[in-house]
């Protein structure tokens, strides 16, 4: 049960860094579209402050992902497996 649990719980953790990672491209993409379109200067300020959030909040996530936290829980399910 333990084993099932925690490969759904690695599924979901990759699941959701991979959506939070294409909203966070698909931003910063169309923010690069809009600075080389001629749209309104408003637009053009708004997407690109929303870009710079998206690019700190991916940071954030790769961060949390590479902790030392998840490290040592990675050390702690190696030990429980038996050799």
């Amino acid at each position: 049960m333990k084993k099932t649990y925690q490969k759904f719980l690695w599924i979901s953790y990759i699941a959701l860094f991979i959506v939070g990672f294409l909203v966070s491209v698909s931003v910063i993409v169309g923010t690069l579209f809009l600075l080389f379109s001629d749209e309104d200067l408003l637009l053009k300020g708004l997407m690109s402050t929303l870009s710079c959030v998206m690019l700190l909040y991916l940071c954030i996530q790769i961060n949390e992902i590479m902790s030392p936290h998840w490290q040592e829980k990675k050390k702690e399910f190696k030990m429980e497996k038996p050799f």
